[in-house]
């Protein structure tokens, strides 16, 4: 039998240093005094929906994040891997980024993966503290991807810090994460804005917070371009079939900020907010109506289609 009660739910969504703008979201939702009763969230949306479900302190949650440019200085280079194919700096500099891809793609070849886990996890401890699941003050959900099988997973028990990192494991950047002799990368390979999995907590009002790049116009003076754009435009296409199933979409202009770029920590996080305002007449509207229905349903024995 479903709840007659209202249950608000957050879909974070991932995109790496856009993700902070979830943290504006989640302060003006919290100052408007909409219920968030529980989270689920996809790479960086792992990440502050997991530090949020622990602590239930966003502004802690803030002064932590504006720390990331000096904490993860490596992450920032990685930026120009992706917006090398929609540069538009003039010749020598462009030629200069070509250089610096094809370095940081050498490297990757060297090492097994550009990034060291041991460089990340120290980060996410600070924020998850070791924890479980089961300390969480809110029901959360870390969404990744079984690397074997394609299979979106959501986890929501055992040790969080694995789950949030598995979640986050960008591939090709960070190891896969081995969960019971499955290994898990990015949830965004198949979940970018996790509606489905906050349903599955239990949410039946969902405001999914999108942080997505989109599709860019590109050049395609390259072969890599073509691949770039085909990937953006597989994964724009399944992330909006995700989000047609959630009640509120708010979605921060931040396309222009690189998923490596953390030292916009405070813009991202003031585009969020602003979004997050923009959206809030709607979801009150929508949140009333849903009372008002859920309401009728507890007298009215047959179905309504309202």
């Amino acid at each position: 039998m479903k709840s007659s009660k209202i249950k608000v739910g957050l879909a974070l969504g991932g995109g790496g240093a856009r993700g902070l703008a979830h943290i504006g979201v989640v302060k003006v939702l919290i100052q408007a005094g909409i219920p968030i009763h529980c989270i689920a969230g996809t790479s960086m949306g792992a990440i502050v929906g997991g530090a949020f479900a622990l602590s239930g302190d966003i502004n802690s949650i803030e002064r932590r994040a504006r720390e990331l440019p000096q904490k993860v200085p490596e992450i920032e280079q990685l930026s120009s891997l992706k917006s090398l194919s929609k540069d538009q700096r003039p010749a020598v500099k462009r030629l200069f980024g070509f250089i610096k891809e094809i370095y940081l793609l050498n490297m990757g070849m060297r090492k097994k993966w550009l990034i060291d886990c041991k460089d990340v996890l120290p980060l996410l401890e600070e924020v998850l503290n070791s924890k479980s699941f089961t300390d969480l003050k809110l029901p959360f959900a870390a969404v990744a991807t079984d690397l074997q099988t394609g299979e979106e997973l959501v986890l929501t028990d055992g040790p969080l810090m694995p789950a949030v990192f598995a979640s986050m494991a960008i591939p090709g950047i960070f190891e896969p994460v081995v969960k019971d002799d499955r290994l898990l990368v990015d949830g965004g390979v198949t979940s970018l804005v996790p509606v489905d999995a906050v349903k599955q907590l239990g949410a039946n009002f969902v405001i999914a917070v999108n942080v997505e790049a989109g599709i860019f116009r590109r050049d395609f003076q390259r072969g890599i371009d073509i691949l770039f754009q085909v990937d953006d435009i597989r994964g724009s296409e399944l992330n909006r079939l995700k989000l047609a199933q959630a009640d509120v979409v708010i979605t921060p202009e931040i396309r222009h900020i690189n998923w490596a770029q953390f030292s916009k920590v405070q813009e991202c996080i003031h585009r969020g907010e602003e979004a997050a305002r923009q959206k809030l007449p709607e979801i009150q509207e929508k949140l009333a109506a849903k009372r008002r229905k859920l309401f009728w349903k507890r007298f009215i024995p047959f179905r309504m289609t309202a």
